[in-house]
């Protein structure tokens, strides 16, 4: 039963956690952010980096937003075989 309501109370504080890790998102943004996490976790690089380009449009000069594109491109370079292209 303790084991229930942790998770309970988990799955209550996650969406808030969330929005702490990076509250200068505005709303509009917090959609296409989790998108592109969701779409980063597949290990689709490209993308990610769509998308978190998207976000860094609606919130321009967010560190996160921009490290994150750093990452995305960083991580696209591995999914060339062609070497002149990474």
């Amino acid at each position: 039963m303790r084991r229930l309501h942790c998770i309970f109370l988990m799955a209550l504080l996650l969406p808030a956690w969330s929005r702490a890790v990076n509250p200068e998102l505005p709303a509009e943004a917090e959609a296409l952010w989790d998108q592109a996490i969701a779409v980063e976790q597949d290990l689709r690089s490209w993308d990610a980096l769509q998308l978190f380009l998207q976000v860094e449009k609606l919130a321009p000069n967010n560190a996160k937003v921009l490290q994150k594109i750093a990452q995305q491109y960083s991580d696209s370079t591995v999914d060339y075989e062609d070497k002149d292209r990474q």
